[in-house]
């Protein structure tokens, strides 16, 4: 059932007349943003248990990227979810990196 569910998770937006080479990718995009999906999503339920909002606010709005990249893979909008993906990346990565050098003093 879990491999059933993750299969078709990763098949989101692949038609039959993709080529190889755009199932591939999409499938790996698609593999990527569910796996972003549950880690930040764990992350933001523990954050907000702990006390930290903010942080778990902003993990929560992670989760809305996600998931509007991977609509945008089903609607066939590939380019655009891929630049969403590219963004959410590089604004995590600032975000959790000034937090760090924050917390270490």
């Amino acid at each position: 059932m879990i491999t059933k569910l993750w299969n078709s998770l990763s098949r989101i937006g692949i038609h039959e007349e993709d080529d190889i080479d755009q199932v591939k990718r999409i499938t790996f995009i698609n593999q990527y943003l569910i796996i972003a999906l549950f880690v930040y999503l764990l992350n933001a339920i523990t954050d907000t248990i702990f006390g930290y909002y903010k942080q778990g606010l902003i993990l929560t709005a992670s989760v809305v990227v996600v998931i509007i990249a991977l609509f945008l893979n089903k609607k066939r909008y590939h380019r655009f979810s891929i630049i969403s993906l590219y963004v959410y990346i590089s604004l995590t990565i600032f975000y959790f990196g000034s937090q760090m050098s924050h917390q270490t003093g």
